[in-house]
């Protein structure tokens, strides 16, 4: 894993979680819109018979699977923020803040430091060069 990749995870957990909350709420609704079946007395049916208890362990699944991966968010997320926080110089701080904690494009970088695009790409390779160095030893492959 390089060191992009592993900054990265924080946006990839995130829409991993958003993406498992819209679907919870699909799930929801279409457990909302599912009628009880009337005549009970059916004889060989290939379909379920319980479709409203069937939707609903569903989303007590996806809601399980939401739940875990919101932990595994906050972990990673306070944990590669607690790294970047222990970079001392405040631009190469800030760069890897806004790209990586904010998710802010390079263009939304420069103008929110003030500095020219060649700087900030200075400043976001020397703070990539410095994490690396750091704490490359946790998530580089030897």
């Amino acid at each position: 894993m390089t060191t992009k990749q592993y900054l990265g995870q924080i946006e990839r957990l995130n829409r991993m979680i958003e993406n498992k909350v819209i679907e919870v709420g699909q799930i929801r609704s279409m457990a909302c819109n599912i009628s009880a079946p009337i005549d009970k007395e059916r004889v060989q049916s290939s379909s379920s018979y319980d479709k409203i208890g069937e939707k609903v362990a569903r989303l007590v699944d996806l809601e399980n699977e939401t739940d875990e991966l919101i932990k595994s968010f906050v972990e990673k997320r306070k944990h590669i923020i607690s790294q970047i926080d222990s970079i001392d110089r405040k631009e190469y701080y800030l760069v890897l803040t806004y790209r990586y904690v904010q998710f802010m494009d390079f263009k939304e970088i420069f103008l929110k430091m003030g500095i020219s695009e060649r700087n900030m790409y200075y400043y976001y390779g020397q703070a990539l060069k410095e994490f690396e160095k750091k704490f490359g030893s946790e998530y580089l492959e030897n």
